[in-house]
């Protein structure tokens, strides 16, 4: 099922009008990558839709968000979008820190990802953004 047809069955639910074709079409392209994020959070917020999780490649462990950073510069060559994430693990229990991993999104994968909050940080189309825009 694509993520077009998992959000136009929670549409339905919602007794709301199915995705648009110029909605389709945006979710579709990488160059419209903003847009379609401003979509779906805009269809998490003001509709109740409950996005799915982004599908990803996830980089790492790494034992600093600076050496994660470092790894990003060419992460954000390969992918729509990235992600910084923060995890706590046994292993980075074992020298007091938690762990960071770097997570590549594609098509649109990479337009949940933008949407959803909670990284540290992302990149969309290699810029840096903030949590909070």
């Amino acid at each position: 099922m694509t993520l077009a047809d998992r959000i136009n069955t929670q549409l339905a639910a919602l007794n709301l009008l199915p995705l648009t074709s110029e909605q389709l079409a945006c979710l579709a392209d990488p160059a419209h990558l903003d847009e379609a994020a401003a979509m779906l959070d805009d269809l998490a917020a003001r509709c109740g839709v409950r996005l799915p999780l982004p599908e990803g490649v996830e980089t790492g462990p790494f034992k600093s968000e600076e050496e994660a950073r470092e790894e990003a510069e060419e992460q954000i060559q390969r992918y729509d979008a990235v992600a910084l994430d923060e995890m706590a693990t046994d292993e980075g229990r074992s020298y007091g820190n938690n762990e960071y991993y770097l997570i590549g999104f594609n098509g649109p994968d990479a337009a949940i990802a933008a949407a959803c909050k909670g990284y540290i940080t992302y990149w969309v189309k290699g810029q840096e953004r903030d949590d909070d825009v």
